[in-house]
C-alpha cells in the first residue's frame, strides 16, 4: 500500500527506564530489581513498527542535543526510521519517561519529562509543509500542544492526507474533543 511513498509520524520520542523490584515494593527505600532502558514515545513507537513492517516513515519530533537525544536518533535510524527531520534543541532535556512497576509488573507510579515537545510547534511543522504534501499518511500522538495539533491536521487538509491519530492517554484524549 505505502511501497511507493511514506507515512508522517509526529509526536514524542524518548527514553524509557522502568524499574521493578524482585518482591514486593517498600515506600520510602531502595528496592533490590531490575531496572531495563530501551526507547519509546508513542509517535517513535509507531513509527518503528511501521519500518518493521517495511514501511517508510518519517518522523517529526524533537530530542536534546544530550546523550540521549543522541541514543534516540542513532536507534531510530538503524530501526529504518528517517530521523532527518527530527528537531535537535540545545539546552532542553530529550524526552524521558520513568515507570515503577510494583512484583507482578503493574505500574504503580510514572513520571514522564517530555518538555521538549514544545518545540514541536506550529512554526516547526510548517516549515516541513512538503513533508505533509508528499505523505501517504500522516500519524500523531497526542503529546502535541493544541495549537500544534491544529496545525498538523491543517497541514493534512490542505495536502489532502488522512490523519490517524494515537490518543496516548485518557487525559491527553480530551485534546480531540473540539
Amino acid at each position: 500500500m505505502f511501497s511507493e511513498g511514506y507515512v508522517l509520524v509526529i509526536g514524542a520520542a524518548a527514553v524509557d527506564i522502568k524499574g521493578m523490584p524482585f518482591e514486593s515494593l517498600v515506600s520510602a527505600a531502595s528496592n533490590p530489581g531490575i531496572v531495563r532502558y530501551s526507547y519509546g514515545g508513542v509517535a517513535r513507537n509507531i513509527a518503528e513498527n511501521l519500518a518493521r513492517l517495511d514501511v517508510n516513515v518519517i518522523l517529526l519530533s524533537a530530542v536534546g542535543l544530550d546523550a540521549s537525544g543522541e541514543n534516540i536518533l542513532q536507534h531510530g535510524e538503524s530501526s529504518g526510521i528517517i530521523m532527518d527531520h527530527v528537531r535537535r534543541v540545545p539546552n532542553v532535556r530529550s524526552g524521558t519517561y520513568i515507570s515503577i512497576l510494583d512484583d507482578t509488573g503493574d505500574l504503580t507510579l510514572g513520571i514522564s519529562d517530555f518538555d521538549i515537545m514544545r518545540y514541536v510547534d506550529r512554526d516547526y511543522l510548517a516549515g516541513k509543509q512538503g513533508l505533509f504534501a508528499g505523505a501517504q499518511m500522516i500519524v500523531t500522538d497526542l503529546n502535541l500542544n493544541i495549537e500544534a495539533l491544529e496545525q498538523v491536521f491543517d497541514l493534512a487538509d490542505a495536502a489532502g492526507v488522512p490523519v490517524a491519530v494515537d490518543p496516548t492517554s485518557p487525559v491527553r484524549a480530551k485534546k480531540l474533543q473540539d
